[in-house]
């Protein structure tokens, strides 16, 4: 067999954990066909290593070996890639981390190490303002030549995701599975799309793993390792996105939350995070600005799409807008424009697709607007 083949092998046994499996292949100096064929002769090095015996028979069994072959040969056969800790397309970011993946398979493409990479995290039962928060945000900084990651879960996950793909920019989803499988199935459409904007699907998991409930913490932690900041949008006061949170502080990422009513569930978390000294953000010109230092009750959102140009009044009104409807009224005060000329403002917003009219006299920003 090939020489991948035998990482391949080592990275489907998932019972030892990744920073475990590459301490042994540092220490047989990365010639894994040697403990392949010659387990029995290197058991000290396992021990040593700290394998339970339940570890060390998983490396023996030849019934497992051949299942993993067959697994091996139907890879070689599509178009996912596997990148292992010691390649140079594996991204450096990852090796900064505890417990950095022993390889990734990736369908499609890994971020660009050259740009700011945002991870958008919450709670899967999120409100619909959350929902349009989430997409809003993504779809802005991905304009702004951020990329966006998530993990593909319904909810903010699946906002963030579109939010770029609106933009028709890539995004970038980490998985809990195989990457030649969609989890959650009802996201096929959203990962079919990952991968027609020159995104990626990513996963320490070989082909035709299962979704399993303790895969999604250790999913998490390569979200963040990707990430140069995570964006909490509504989460719940315990739970895997507070975990994401936590494991962003310990690989030195910036966490950013948007806060919400104090009486929300999905509020208590993002609060918390808040209150623990995650930095307040409202906004993607927020965002934006903490990683530029930009001041931002001057910065405007740049928008380049040719469909999509704003002159410096209209870029003051369109700001005064939220996803939450806001009265012509509150809008001239905003922006303190004459009322007319504010109107004039908002219906020439209308017809690029910027604004809309909710009710009479009320107006917001329409999502997707450079569409």
């Amino acid at each position: 067999m090939e020489e991948m083949f035998y990482w391949f092998w080592m990275a489907s046994l998932e019972q030892i954990p990744a920073g475990k499996r590459i301490k042994i292949a540092m220490r047989l100096k990365l010639r894994l066909e040697e403990l392949y064929n010659n387990i029995s002769e290197l058991e000290n090095i396992l021990k040593d290593e700290g394998l339970t015996e339940k570890q060390t028979a998983s490396l023996k069994d030849e019934k497992l070996k051949e299942e993993i072959k067959r697994k091996y040969e139907r890879m070689i056969y599509t178009d996912i890639k596997m990148y292992r800790f010691i390649d140079k397309e594996y991204p450096e970011k990852l090796l900064q981390i505890h417990n950095p993946p022993f390889a990734l398979f990736v369908k499609g493409n890994l971020p660009n190490d050259e740009k700011k990479t945002i991870g958008v995290v919450g709670s899967r039962a999120c409100s619909e303002y959350g929902k349009a928060v989430a997409t809003q945000m993504s779809y802005e900084l991905s304009l702004e030549n951020f990329q966006i990651i998530s993990g593909l879960a319904i909810g903010i996950d699946t906002a963030g995701h579109n939010g770029a793909i609106m933009a028709k920019k890539p995004t970038f989803a980490v998985v809990g599975n195989g990457v030649n499988l969609c989890y959650p199935i009802q996201n096929q459409r959203v990962y079919d799309q990952i991968l027609e904007h020159n995104g990626g699907i990513i996963s320490e998991y070989t082909i035709d793993t299962k979704a399993l409930s303790y895969h999604f913490p250790d999913r998490n932690r390569i979200i963040s390792g990707l990430s140069d900041a995570i964006l909490v949008i509504e989460a719940a006061e315990r739970g895997g996105i507070l975990i994401t949170a936590n494991d962003a502080v310990e690989q030195i990422r910036i966490v950013m939350a948007v806060p919400g009513r104090a009486n929300d569930v999905n509020s208590q978390g993002t609060n918390l995070l808040i209150k623990k000294g995650a930095v307040l953000v409202q906004n993607s010109a927020d965002v934006i600005g903490e990683f530029y230092n930009i001041n931002q009750s001057y910065y405007r959102l740049n928008r380049t799409s040719e469909n999509f140009m704003l002159v410096s009044e209209e870029k003051i009104v369109y700001d005064s807008l939220d996803l939450q409807p806001r009265h012509i009224e509150e809008i001239v005060q905003r922006t303190g424009l004459e009322y007319v000329k504010c109107l004039e403002i908002i219906n020439k917003l209308i017809n690029k697709n910027a604004a809309m009219e909710n009710l009479k006299n009320f107006y917001s920003k329409r999502l997707g607007s450079n569409q």
